[in-house]
């Protein structure tokens, strides 16, 4: 497939798409179902690598990526049009390193660890605001369903 690289981490698919975040490349390929036709959406300049994790809803797409500010990697949420592909809101979530995503119908929800921090991050769709929930050693996976969120441990 045109522009995808050997480390593009992470699929997702919707009713139309197929979404891969394309780390090495800095970019995500959105690639429609019926045709294969493939479009790369190259982030704003002030996007930064790597785009590691994407979600998508009815009406957005969420990447979570490093983003390198004063010499620091900052993990950050990015909140997409999915139809213009317009950036809408960058979420800086911390210094942990951010791993699985997944979203519910109001929230976005990453797992992160470093050292011995271990948090799901709760992201609310509408105000962005985050809210961190400590829960067992090295959080790997998570999933919801209409009740729950369920996650995994390395450990």
């Amino acid at each position: 497939m045109p522009g995808l690289h050997n480390f593009s981490t992470h699929i997702v698919v919707d009713e139309s798409h197929v979404w891969i975040a394309n780390t090495l490349n800095n970019n995500v390929l959105k690639v429609d179902r019926m045709t294969l036709e493939t479009t790369t959406i190259i982030p704003p300049s002030d996007f930064t690598p790597y785009p590691y994790e994407i979600t998508v809803d009815d009406q957005f797409f969420y990447i979570n990526s490093d983003n390198f500010v004063n010499n620091v990697f900052v993990k950050t949420l990015y909140k997409m049009d999915k139809l213009s592909h317009a950036l809408l809101s960058i979420v800086p979530i911390g210094s942990n390193t951010l791993k699985s995503m997944t979203m519910d119908e109001d929230s976005v929800w990453i797992t992160s660890s470093m050292a011995d921090t271990y948090l799901v991050y709760r992201i609310d769709k509408e105000t962005l605001t985050v809210t961190s929930i400590n829960v067992g050693n090295s959080p790997n996976g998570i999933a919801t369903d209409k009740d729950s969120v369920w996650v995994v441990n390395r450990n």
